[in-house]
């Protein structure tokens, strides 16, 4: 092992000494490869396992971080990455001066760095962000230069100035401990950018000055890498940027805003439709590269998403693409590291299966192409993404992914070679919760690596902790079908990956199946070639890489509907996990008069589903229970404990419960008691205010929102998610005609627009006077108009609404998902506020 590990070395030394300038800048901004001069394209992630809170967790969790990296790294190449970027906290390697530390965080740098490279994933770095170690926790007191500068000061104080240019010369000239190479004569080094997020003063000479220093620290060791900065921020220094011998800007994107703080819902198509940049016609702009160091659609757990995020940087000219953050496993089930943002293979399989497709999209789609605008561009070649459905589906002829359930076939069943999904498809029937890749490795002979289940059991964006699980892990055993020509009906199958002995034959194509990779056979093939040792691009087919089942008590997840209509069938849907299969699952109702038992039916695999009668739907509040049963034990949910909720001695019983209504009441959408609930935006104003204010009597409670327009041209408004509040009242809903809103207290505001924002992301609103009392607007009424795009987009120079196409699509109030007041546009600086108490259907 010690020879083959020197030869190794030796091996990439030498190839550095020949392309160490792996790529380069040609005259029109574009990066291409030194070797065969064509144009490169490159998708990933950052990972930030050497440094601050994960590194820390591996510490206090008892876990290997070389192992932990080992894994990730594997799990990138199974998602098809080819890039990784990484913010570096130079205060944990570097001291007052700048003098790079040799300790551990550096060693694991270099370590995950030689296990890229043996996955042929390319990086970029970016030496310094500029701030302490801590998040979420508090900051450790360290050595290095950022605890005795803040960003503003980096960039003005000449000691910190002396201080990052001694940091990035000794940066560069790093020999990685696995590699035996100098970070700049790296041939999978594309580049580096200089800075995080920095801050640079209006001065425009003095800005340009200071990046020229740090490309002349990088460039003075003899480093030929291309070198980015940051224009995304500060953007009205743009041109010093450019003017300081940069070989391209980065820009980040974050379009559904960071932190919310729960999952956000509704439609992000119009959000992603376009990254228009409004500063690209500064001198220089044009030949420089451009490339994403940071984008995510954060607090978003749906999987329809990062295709279309692909397409629009592919239209924009984008190069480099990683998103912001990749969990590393081995803590990804508590979702800490960065709480609004959450992606990982076994923890978010369906948005893993989405970045993979994502990948592909920037690797085939050409830079610059144009599929139009939203809603046209949902499609785009052998591409499709879909938030009804929420899916990214991939269907080339050779490939087939998906990130849900779809109806779609193959295009070519004869040429395809990869499937990579998550559910059922017209290939694969699974009942199981986790992602799943069959690749062909011969005629006959496909390799299947099917990864553990997950259930989220509590929101993933709420405030997390490593002491509470947001996700569980489970290894179950689920019949799979696959069917493929190539395969047959009756082919063998046999364990790859150790310690997995499974063998068998397949029944119409059916195989029951754990976690783990197997070897599949067309009955009648002789395989000699193929063993766990083989390779497959850059991955053994005898690898796999997961972590062990988490979940060992028996939990119940379940969202109730908000409000049903009585005297019609309720269904109830939970999710059932645990150590085991539970032996039967039981709903307990209670109404005041009144108590009933119904077993719930298995809906696959964790689900379980029944059916409350119309004859027990009473108007009122229904409250009920689930009771699990195994092995003669009992569990009651949500109280969460051992025990049936029946019996004499259960104590601290808690139920869920729905609001049962008349089919003839309205139809609430806004009240005070969803004042949490509703979101409050300003658009080009100060922060804005929103407040609850108790109103003459008791009972009433107003919703105020104000805020502080210092120019023209804002927008204020009030943004409530009331789909759960319609789901269980579709009777009503197709009787219902009007809206309603009772307004009160009115400051500086002569009109308001009030509707509903439809799952097609499309806006249909009525001007309305804006007066004291409740105002009646017919459906009739609303016309479709700009939607704002909300919560606003990081960078702040991106668009604040979305232009609808010119089509004729009348409102459907079957549609709704969100109902909406604002002001429209504010015309004359000054403060203003408007209340309102409620909001309803009829």
């Amino acid at each position: 092992m010690a020879y083959k590990k020197i030869l190794q070395v030796f091996l990439l030394f030498f190839s550095s000494l020949v392309c160490a300038q792996s790529y380069y800048l040609d005259k029109n901004g574009v990066i291409r490869e030194a070797k065969s001069q064509k144009e490169v394209s490159f998708w990933g992630v950052n990972y930030t396992l050497p440094f601050a809170h994960a590194y820390r967790m591996c510490k206090r969790l008892g876990v290997d971080p070389k192992e932990a990296i080992e894994q990730d790294v594997y799990h990138f190449a199974r998602l098809g990455f080819n890039a990784y970027r990484i913010h570096i906290w130079d205060v944990e390697i570097s001291d007052r001066k700048g003098n790079l530390i040799e300790n551990e965080h550096l060693d694991l740098l270099d370590y995950l760095i030689y296990k890229l490279k043996e996955r042929n994933i390319k990086i970029v770095y970016t030496p310094m962000a500029y701030w302490g170690n801590g998040y979420p926790e508090k900051d450790e007191k360290l050595p290095g230069f950022s605890s005795f500068w803040n960003k503003a000061e980096m960039s003005q104080s000449e000691e910190a100035i002396k201080a990052q240019e001694n940091y990035l010369s000794q940066f560069v000239s790093h020999v990685n401990a696995y590699t035996g190479l100098k970070i700049q004569d790296d041939p999978d080094v594309v580049g580096f950018e200089i800075n995080n997020e920095p801050v640079n003063p209006l001065d425009l000479s003095h800005t340009t000055a200071y990046v020229k220093r740090m490309v002349a620290a990088i460039r003075n060791q003899g480093c030929k890498k291309l070198v980015f900065y940051n224009v995304s921020h500060n953007f009205s220094n743009t041109q010093a940027f450019y003017d300081a011998g940069i070989d391209g800007g980065t820009f980040q994107w974050y379009p559904t805003g960071l932190v919310a703080g729960h999952s956000r819902k509704g439609n992000f198509l119009p959000t992603v439709d376009a990254y228009p940049i409004p500063f690209n016609d500064v001198n220089g702009f044009f030949n420089k590269a451009k490339v994403v160091y940071e984008f995510d659609p954060a607090d978003i757990t749906d999987s329809y998403l990062y295709p279309a995020i692909a397409r629009t940087f592919r239209k924009t000219g984008f190069q480099w693409v990683t998103q912001f953050a990749y969990d590393p496993t081995f803590m990804a089930w508590a979702n800490t590291e960065y709480q609004t943002h959450y992606l990982n293979l076994v923890y978010t399989p369906q948005k893993a299966i989405s970045m993979k497709i994502a990948s592909e999209v920037m690797k085939e789609i050409p830079r610059n192409t144009d599929f139009g605008s939203y809603p046209t561009d949902t499609i785009l070649g052998h591409f499709k993404v879909s938030y009804d459905n929420k899916l990214s589906l991939l269907n080339s002829g050779e490939k087939f992914f998906y990130s849900n359930h779809t109806s779609a076939f193959p295009v070519n069943e004869e040429l395809l070679r990869e499937v990579a999904g998550f559910g059922n498809s017209s290939i694969i029937t699974y009942p199981g919760t986790g992602a799943y890749f069959l690749d062909k490795l011969s005629d006959g002979v496909w390799r299947l690596e099917v990864m553990p289940d997950q259930v989220w059991i509590k929101d993933p964006f709420c405030k997390t902790s490593i002491k509470e699980k947001v996700a569980s892990v489970l290894w179950n055993q689920w019949p799979m079908q696959i069917k493929l020509s190539d395969l047959g009906h009756d082919f063998v199958f046999w364990g790859l990956n150790e310690g997995n002995a499974r063998t068998g034959i397949s029944n119409n194509g059916t195989i029951q199946v754990c976690p783990g990779v197997y070897l599949l056979t067309r009955k009648g093939i002789k395989n000699n070639k193929w063993n766990a040792n083989s390779k497959l691009g850059c991955i053994r087919l005898g690898e796999f890489a997961a972590p062990d089942a988490n979940q060992k008590e028996f939990m119940v997840v379940h969202h109730p509907q908000e409000v049903v209509t009585s005297q019609k069938d309720y269904t109830v849907s939970v999710k059932v996990i645990g150590p085991e299969i539970p032996d039967s699952v039981f709903l307990l109702g209670y109404y005041e008069d009144f108590t009933f038992s119904i077993p719930m039916k298995t809906a696959g695999s964790y689900d379980f589903q029944t059916t409350i009668p119309a004859e027990k739907m009473k108007e009122g509040l229904l409250n009920y229970a689930i009771v699990v049963y195994k092995n003669r034990h009992s569990y009651t949910f949500p109280s969460c404990k051992e025990g049936d909720l029946r019996d004499w001695d259960f104590t601290g019983a808690s139920m869920w419960s729905v609001r049962v209504e008349d089919t003839h009441k309205y139809i609430t959408l806004y009240s005070g008691q969803f004042y949490d609930e509703a979101e409050s935006f300003v658009i080009q104003g100060d922060k804005c205010k929103k407040e609850i204010l108790w109103g003459e009597y008791p009972g009433i409670l107003y919703t105020s929102v104000s805020a502080a327009f210092e120019t023209s041209g804002g927008d204020l408004l009030l943004r409530h998610y009331v789909k759960p509040k319609l789901a269980g009242r579709k009777d009503k809903l197709e009787l219902s005609k009007h809206l309603y809103v009772k307004l009160n207290e009115m400051v500086g505001i002569d009109s308001l627009s009030v509707g509903f924002i439809t799952k097609d992301g499309f806006t249909y609103k009525k001007k309305i006077a804006a007066k004291k009392g409740i105002v009646v607007i017919p459906f009739v009424d609303l016309q479709l108009e700009r939607t704002a795009l909300l919560p606003r987009a990081y960078p702040a120079f991106l668009p604040a609404y979305f232009y609808p196409p010119k089509i004729e699509k009348a409102f459907d109030v079957n549609e709704v998902e969100f109902w909406e007041i604002s002001t429209g546009i504010i015309r004359s600086p000054g403060c203003y506020k408007f209340e309102v108490e409620s909001a309803w259907l009829q």
